[in-house]
């Protein structure tokens, strides 16, 4: 018995140990590193994040270093001199952090050897120094020449069809999205400008995509490929940041996936944006994302490849009419209609309610 219990204790001992131990080491990962905490206040806001996951997005210029060298001395000499802002940063999507405003900053504290920085995570790319919807357009119409060029070169690069919006977002709709998405926030507004590059099949499109992450420009990226929205709608959407500041959307598709999206599961979409807030029409509502679900699934499966261009066109005028309903007995009509439509002509034994 005395064995077995010094056995047990020893046993405890190490796992405490241990505990310890990893305890000790997460503290002093998060330890805000001296330098940095020489020259940057912390609030309550701020996290710590190492120098390796901390990406410049910026070309710093020298003589903003300098400048920056310059005041970080005084601090240096002085202790009463004033602190910096933390830096701005936003989750770029792939475990590293795009740093928006504060890069000067980050590269004078690196170049003292600082190891870690306090930054303040801000949940979507945002563009400095906007303001207003007159700040958001000067930015982003100064920005078109390169926009259009980065996009080409883009292309040439990676391959796939290129298509792009061939003039700025209109205004009424960029009012729209600001007020509802952002609570008036411009500056969160990133597809004034915006651009597709379409892939034949999977393989081409992950092989651009492994190559476009490298880029430093790109500043966020948002892979639902990889997790798929409900209804298995699939893309890959990433913001690249131009040379002025100005923060554009490119996004990358499958054919047979954005073929669908575009034209017939659009129309259902549209159904139920218009109903999923109406207690009457839930029923109906979850009826037109499964049917969504099927229609996706049968990109995957090869069915919507067989069927010809006039079952396309049926198939998109039910759609179409179900977009238009807005009782529960009329859709309902319809939605058997479509049941069948895709029952007959792009499932196998598969449970349309499921």
């Amino acid at each position: 018995m005395l064995c077995r219990f010094n056995f047990q204790n020893f046993s405890m001992l190490l796992i405490f140990s241990v505990l310890v131990f990893c305890f000790g080491v997460k503290c002093e990962a998060e330890e805000l590193d001296p330098i940095a905490a020489q020259h940057i206040i912390t609030t309550k806001d701020t996290i710590i994040v190492p120098l390796e996951k901390l990406r410049l997005t910026e070309k710093i210029k020298p003589e903003f270093f300098e400048e920056a060298m310059y005041f970080m001395n005084l601090r240096i000499a002085d202790k009463n001199y004033p602190k910096r802002a933390p830096l701005d940063v936003i989750e770029r999507g792939d475990g590293t952090y795009s740093v928006i405003d504060g890069n000067t900053t980050l590269a004078a504290l690196k170049e003292l050897g600082a190891k870690n920085f306090p930054v303040i995570v801000h949940p979507h790319p945002y563009q400095k120094n906007v303001k207003n919807i007159k700040d958001l357009y000067t930015l982003n119409e100064a920005a078109e020449t390169e926009f259009k060029t980065l996009m080409n070169n883009l292309q040439q690069e990676l391959g796939g069809k290129l298509t792009q919006r061939p003039y700025i977002k209109k205004k009424n709709r960029v009012r729209e999205k600001a007020k509802i998405k952002y609570g008036g926030d411009y500056s969160y507004i990133t597809d004034l400008w915006a651009a597709s590059l379409i892939y034949p099949d999977e393989e081409s499109l992950l092989t651009a995509f492994e190559e476009i992450k490298k880029r430093d420009d790109v500043i966020w990226i948002d892979d639902r490929w990889n997790n798929p929205l409900p209804q298995g709608y699939k893309d890959i959407k990433l913001c690249l940041i131009l040379s002025n500041g100005a923060i554009v959307e490119l996004q990358m598709h499958h054919q047979a996936i954005l073929e669908v999206s575009n034209t017939i599961d659009h129309s259902i979409y549209e159904f139920v944006r218009a109903n999923m807030k109406k207690p009457k029409m839930q029923d109906c509502v979850q009826r037109a994302k499964n049917c969504q679900k099927i229609l996706y699934a049968s990109v995957w499966n090869g069915k919507f490849a067989e069927i010809d261009a006039e079952t396309k066109k049926a198939l998109g005028e039910i759609t179409l009419k179900l977009s238009k309903q807005t009782s529960p007995k009329k859709a309902s009509v319809v939605l058997d209609e479509l049941e069948k439509f895709l029952n007959d002509n792009l499932t196998e034994e598969y449970d349309i309610a499921a």
